[in-house]
């Protein structure tokens, strides 16, 4: 005979009796129905929140639930039959707030590059470490940070939430294989149930539920173990459902493609007086109008329009106004060029002529003296037709300097400039050195004009000491902000190379003594030199062509990442019929970085739609990140292969063939096992009592399961990257 007994009592037969073993934070909740009498017995339970058992007898075996919690009465089918709500630990736990903050970073120090021109990856330890009081600590007083499972474990057990001890909760030892992904700003204040399933989410294939007796249990659901479960509750009973192995073979994937948005670095040249070609990489020096209108070339332009130097100063001499002595003033261009002397003044005589003498009550003078001296030479504009190649572009270089803070090598300017000397370096120089006002610095490459049309940067290239900035993304406006050195050893940097440099040389007959002195019979005199140029690398993502030929694509298949996953996963693995299956991994967790090599030049404008569409393969020796070389499948576990296209790529197709593994699936009635758990991809186990009297076991096994994180799959030094995990101090 079938009996089932809530706290000892038994429960009438007026409906099925049902109690499941499921899995997640959510409780399990079930009515049972009594008779009336009872009802006040249970709502004193309720009020002491005295656990109580649900026995379940047949002639099959007895079933104990041991620590149900009856929440309250509720009214029954008539006024002859009481029901009660019942529910596991769980049902308490939305009432519970978990306030923890694990693994807190605080940066502790400061980072500068090692070497302005840097341009390779380079690891380097991060000074960020975590906030003391997030650590974990052990009973001797040493702290380290937390791992997910150990936060899990630090929740269930926490004085201040469930305060549960050992043997009230088991962490299986399956678990233990999947917890290796990073954990860190780990801030939890939310209801206890949330808060435990924001952990879980850190542990993919995690999965957490309540057994028999109570106790929280945390398994994996890769193990394979539902299939040891279907065979205990087997046969199966007729019309009570069907579990099945299910072939995945014709949704399982021939081959994963994995799709990368390319970043490129990008030269650009500048060369003064150059207009540039179709094609070419030349940008032109521009400045915002700052009149109110201006005409060039027949059409005219409101304020602020970029246009390039030449033209606005063309524009505004054609419109140069007459000076009260009848003479006209016009901007000369070498004028210009020995106004950024400061010693000789002549912005402020430029300015005061221009004012004054033309009577020019609006300042308009002054306002395009002014765009002269903050743009000449400074501000510059990337041709239109390459501008429509590009997505956005970037400030930076490829490589990446600090991977905990993401932070990239900035851009490098290859510009002549020059330095002129502080009166520091002046008293401190040897007595036998020479008395130098300043010194040109050839900081444009030198040598023959090779792809291009333009000189090769080598390792004897000076970048200067300037700042590359984005003024306007969409219209391809570049800044280049000269910078002093902090030594000040030169306290200002000329944004090209100067001639007619001061000396005091006695002997140097035709040449200034000082800045604002002018030789009696100086040959030249001091200002900016006629001729200028000047090479940028900039960060670039295509924008054609307009299709996924711009993506950099890493084919996988399913034999190349068997070793990667676990044995219940690989069920079929090597039977793929399925369609191509592509995925787009977001420039959040990486992109193709492309370097600029001045002789692959080509290569790079194919990038961008000139010429023919170009391949991953055509790209190995650019790819910084991707070792077209490496054997797919292969164990990335070394430093310098870490956060590679091919260790990403290897990790999002496990996930997609995790995920279409054969596997069982559907829903089942079987007889009952005392021994039944959730286990694997179980989702639930319901013991269930029907009014007959026949007692049965329903096992679901669900077709859709929540997909693994491909960073489960992702190796060590990889996580530690594309996560920018903090790396503890040796």
């Amino acid at each position: 005979m079938t009996t089932a007994k809530l706290a000892g009592v038994p429960l009438l037969a007026s409906q099925v009796v049902q109690w499941s073993l499921r899995d997640g934070v959510a409780p399990v909740t079930q009515s049972f129905q009594i008779p009336i009498a009872l009802v006040p017995t249970f709502e004193q339970i309720a009020d002491s929140q005295t656990e109580v058992n649900l026995e379940i007898s047949s002639a099959e075996g007895s079933i104990t639930i041991e620590r149900l919690l009856v929440i309250t009465a509720e009214a029954g089918p008539s006024p002859f039959i009481g029901q009660v709500l019942v529910g596991d630990a769980r049902w308490k736990w939305p009432y519970t707030i978990a306030v923890k903050r694990y693994n807190i970073r605080r940066r502790a120090g400061f980072k500068r590059r090692e070497a302005f021109d840097q341009r390779v990856l380079n690891q380097v330890t991060p000074v960020v470490q975590f906030a003391d009081f997030s650590l974990n600590e052990n009973a001797a007083g040493d702290k380290k940070p937390w791992r997910a499972i150990e936060m899990l474990e630090d929740l269930l057990t926490a004085s201040d939430t469930l305060d549960l001890k050992k043997g009230e909760y088991d962490i299986d030892a399956s678990v233990e294989s999947l917890e290796n992904l990073p954990v860190e700003n780990v801030i939890l204040t939310s209801s206890f149930d949330v808060a435990v399933q924001t952990i879980l989410q850190r542990i993919p294939g995690a999965k957490l539920w309540i057994d028999r007796k109570g106790v929280v249990q945390v398994s994996s659901r890769l193990t394979g173990e539902e299939e040891a479960q279907i065979l205990k509750a087997r046969p199966e009973v007729v019309a009570g459902g069907h579990v099945e192995r299910i072939s995945n073979s014709t949704t399982r994937p021939t081959e994963v493609h994995v799709l990368f948005s390319r970043e490129s670095e990008v030269r650009f040249d500048y060369e003064e007086g150059r207009v540039p070609a179709d094609g070419e990489r030349i940008i032109e020096n521009v400045l915002p109008i700052p009149d109110y209108q201006l005409t060039i070339n027949g059409e005219t332009l409101p304020q602020n329009t970029w246009v390039t130097v030449e033209e606005a100063i063309a524009a505004w001499n054609v419109l140069a106004t007459k000076t009260r002595r009848g003479t006209v003033f016009v901007i000369d261009k070498e004028d210009i060029r020995g106004a950024f002397i400061p010693e000789l003044g002549m912005w402020s005589r430029m300015d005061l002529a221009g004012t004054f003498l033309t009577s020019d009550d609006e300042g308009t003078i002054s306002a395009r003296l002014a765009a002269l001296r903050q743009h000449y030479r400074q501000t510059f504009r990337i041709p239109r037709d390459w501008m429509d190649r590009i997505l956005s572009m970037k400030a930076y270089l490829v490589s990446t300097i600090d991977p905990t803070s993401g932070e990239r090598a900035n851009s490098i300017a290859y510009a002549d400039h020059a330095l002129r000397t502080s009166q520091k370096a002046m008293v401190s120089r040897a007595p036998d050195d020479p008395l130098t006002y300043a010194h040109n610095v050839n900081g444009y490459p030198t040598g023959a004009a090779g792809v291009g049309g333009v000189p090769a940067i080598t390792d004897t290239t000076k970048p200067a000491p300037a700042r590359v900035s984005i003024v306007d993304q969409e219209q391809g406006i570049i800044r280049v902000d000269y910078i002093v050195d902090q030594s000040y050893f030169h306290d200002l940097v000329f944004p090209s190379k100067i001639e007619g440099t001061p000396t005091l040389k006695p002997n140097a007959k035709g040449t200034p003594i000082a800045w604002n002195a002018v030789a009696f019979n100086a040959v030249t005199k001091t200002k900016l030199a006629a001729d200028h140029k000047l090479a940028l690398i900039l960060t670039c993502v295509p924008a054609a062509p307009n299709n996924k030929k711009q993506m950099h694509r890493v084919i996988v298949k399913p034999g190349d990442i068997r070793a990667l996953l676990p044995k219940s996963a690989q069920s079929g693995l090597q039977n793929a019929k399925g369609p191509i299956k592509e995925i787009y991994v977001g420039p959040a967790i990486e992109t193709a970085r492309i370097a600029w090599l001045d002789e692959e030049a080509e290569k790079i404008d194919r990038i961008f739609g000139i010429g023919n569409v170009i391949e991953r393969e055509d790209l190995q020796d650019l790819v910084v990140n991707d070792d077209i070389q490496a054997q797919i499948g292969q164990k990335v576990d070394d430093v310098s292969s870490a956060a590679s296209l091919i260790a990403i790529a290897q990790a999002e197709a496990a996930r997609v063939y995790a995920g279409e593994a054969d596997r069982l699936m559907g829903y089942m009635t079987g007889h009952i096992d005392p021994t039944l758990e959730p286990k694997g991809f179980l989702s639930e186990v319901a013991f269930r009592v029907e009014t007959n009297g026949n007692a049965f076991a329903g096992l679901n096994l669900p077709a859709a399961v929540p997909p693994v994180d491909f960073a489960a799959f992702l190796d060590e030094n990889t996580r530690s990257v594309i996560y920018k995990e903090v790396q503890q101090p040796k």
